[in-house]
């Protein structure tokens, strides 16, 4: 009897990938567990796992591992745990696939998004919803931070919906716990708050710049005889917005 080359367990009739799936670069076959793990990493590993080496699977396994680890820490600072997201597990487990080395969760919340049942994550620089349903595989609505202008919540007696306003449309979240719904939109209105301050007054004192350097520019040409004063006021009046 063989063993796996990914974790050494004995590959026996029922724990053997069918037709002829799982063979890796060197000839060997993985287990039925393995195969099924790596394509829950991603499903063109498995199509293309006759291009891999069982030290490159395991590679594999744990960057996968690894950054998941990450999450879940990122997530237990923030005080969701296993009994919190239980709902959400699957779309966890999907997370190192989707959150960008070096993006950073703030907030987690579960709910309905056109008709799905998922998470919305915020993170330093996005939001996101993530659906992992059990017939068609995943969705991703992403909303950057840079788009959203606000995000409201409304509460019934146990429930509430979180509002999205992103790029001038509305998305709109519904069954999410009354208490973390709240929490949640505040998180989201606080990053939101001081990147867009410090976005914002780039460009007003690059205009500004730009203003009195064009009004320079017309200067000269008067003195030079080039415009009239008139023509120079006209000119002043249209950068100054006046």
């Amino acid at each position: 009897m063989s063993k796996c080359p990914i974790c050494s367990k004995e590959i026996g009739f029922m724990n053997k990938p069918i037709l002829g799936a799982g063979k890796l670069s060197n000839g060997e076959t993985m287990c039925s567990d393995c195969y099924l793990r790596l394509n829950n990493i991603d499903s063109k590993f498995v199509s293309n796992s006759k291009s891999l080496s069982p030290d490159q699977v395991k590679d594999i396994f744990s960057n996968k591992e690894s950054k998941l680890d990450r999450i879940k820490q990122q997530l237990k600072n923030i005080g969701i745990d296993k009994t919190s997201a239980i709902l959400g597990r699957k779309e966890i487990a999907e997370l190192p696939n989707i959150i960008a080395e070096g993006e950073t969760i703030f907030g987690l919340v579960q709910g309905i998004y056109n008709s799905g049942q998922g998470i919305l994550v915020a993170t330093d620089r996005r939001l996101l919803f993530v659906d992992k349903g059990l017939i068609y595989g995943i969705k991703v609505e992403d909303f950057g931070l840079d788009k959203v202008s606000s995000i409201q919540y409304e509460t019934g007696m146990i429930m509430a919906d979180i509002k999205i306003m992103a790029s001038g449309n509305v998305a709109k979240i519904t069954h999410v716990d009354k208490g973390p719904a709240r929490e949640f939109c505040e998180q989201v209105r606080k990053q939101l708050s001081t990147p867009k301050a410090n976005i914002a007054s780039v460009p007003v004192l690059q205009n500004q710049v730009d203003v009195a350097d064009q009004i320079e520019k017309f200067a000269r040409l008067k003195d030079q005889g080039i415009l009239t004063q008139e023509e120079f006021d006209n000119q002043k009046k249209k950068l100054l917005g006046l």
